[in-house]
């Protein structure tokens, strides 16, 4: 498809498929490429993203040294990472936490044995992101330090979805744009 969405008519042969020297859209394309993003937790896949890759994603992590490990394992610092967790933010920051907790528990099974990073049992912040509207951009302050390209506050977003999105575009985007 690469190839393809670029004009490049010389043709392809590979194990599975194969285009005919000549073949090619009859029209321009939209965009010359589409961007990918591959998903993954495990070195060999991040190895194959940072050759094929625009962005690799790790979800539902919140954990820094995940980040700085993964991009180790991508091999160019050309492909952005992506994270996304579970987020709660709220005035009252014990409340968004025990929510969180509630909300997080249902990946920890998957997700807390594909980090190397983090022993048993797991803290909460390494999966999800929770606190106050200050704790919450600290935290996503954290992982753009460690590497990440873009931070995705994940389901629920607060004790209300409509409360949390709102702290989220009022309270936590100003303090990390600043």
């Amino acid at each position: 498809m690469r190839r393809l969405l670029a004009g490049d008519r010389s043709g392809f042969s590979g194990r599975h498929f194969a285009l005919a020297p000549g073949a090619g859209f009859e029209y321009e394309p939209l965009r010359p490429r589409i961007p990918l993003m591959l998903g993954t937790w495990k070195p060999r896949l991040a190895a194959l993203a940072g050759r094929v890759a625009d962005e690799v994603k790790i979800g539902g992590t919140a954990n820094p040294e995940m980040v700085r490990l993964m991009r180790s394992w991508l091999g160019n610092d050309d492909v952005q990472i992506v994270v996304g967790a579970v987020t709660v933010v709220d005035e009252d920051g014990d409340a968004a936490r025990a929510r969180a907790r509630d909300q997080v528990g249902m990946y920890l099974d998957v997700v807390g044995d594909l980090d190397p990073t983090v022993e048993s049992p797991a803290p909460l912040d390494r999966f999800c992101i929770a606190g106050t509207p200050e704790e919450v951009a600290a935290h996503a302050r954290r992982l753009y330090d460690a590497g990440a390209g873009r931070v995705e506050f994940g389901t629920p977003q607060g004790l209300t979805t409509r409360r949390g999105v709102d702290l989220l575009c009022d309270r936590v985007l100003p303090l990390l744009r600043a």
